[in-house]
């Protein structure tokens, strides 16, 4: 959970310290926003640069805020377990966000015609497909066995070792997943970055089924 915290930390400081570089390297004045063709429209200070950052700080310390309360709960141990992963999420989401504002006035030459812009938003989602990857690591990890919900194979409802196991390892393939969704969705053009992202949580699902079958046969 002390990691998670600290890495949710990290996240949040991140695009922060990207501003405030940015702000070295800026103009005095910086592109805001862009017409259909991609040309500037709208323009303002480089210290607005800084808005988004802030903004994600922020939030980070009203999430820690509700974490604290939610510790106070007469379930705390679980709920702030769970209050820990949303926090990382939220937090991570508009780090995403704040990155790709500071982002954009300071690439020159950046498409930013619809058709660019439309490029971008599905690499921006299959970012944030692969930040709730890592997210949900812990909460796979620790699906209870049941017959509804989870990896349900005639191996992981043979019994509750193997399900346990295979969960584990779903949750450790998901997170690896995860980190490899965020880095193609920097690479890969388009619509090719969420097939990535779809494709890499396919594989965990199989890898993990394997793993299932294969720990079953060895008890």
């Amino acid at each position: 959970m002390a990691n998670k915290k600290l890495l949710t930390n990290a996240v949040a400081l991140l695009p922060l310290a990207a501003g405030l570089a940015a702000i070295c390297f800026a103009p005095e004045e910086i592109p805001l926003g862009f017409d259909g063709a991609g040309a500037p429209d709208e323009w303002g200070s480089r210290w607005t640069l800084l808005l988004w950052p802030l903004a994600v700080l922020a939030l980070r310390l009203a999430l820690a805020g509700l974490g604290r309360l939610a510790a106070l709960d007469k379930d705390g141990a679980h709920l702030a377990a769970f209050m820990d992963t949303a926090a990382f999420a939220v937090t991570a989401f508009f780090a995403v966000i704040a990155l790709y504002k500071l982002a954009v006035p300071m690439i020159p030459g950046l498409d930013m015609s619809r058709a660019g812009r439309c490029a971008r938003i599905m690499q921006f989602a299959a970012a944030l497909l692969g930040i709730l990857f890592i997210a949900a690591k812990d909460e796979v990890s620790a699906i209870p066995y049941n017959k509804n919900v989870g990896l349900k194979t005639k191996y992981t409802l043979a019994g509750e070792d193997v399900w346990r196991a295979a969960h584990v390892f779903w949750g450790r393939a998901l997170a690896a997943a995860g980190g490899c969704t965020v880095t193609l969705a920097v690479f890969l053009p388009g619509v090719w970055s969420l097939v990535a992202a779809l494709v890499l949580f396919a594989l965990t699902a199989v890898s993990a089924a394997v793993y299932a079958g294969r720990y079953a046969r060895r008890l």
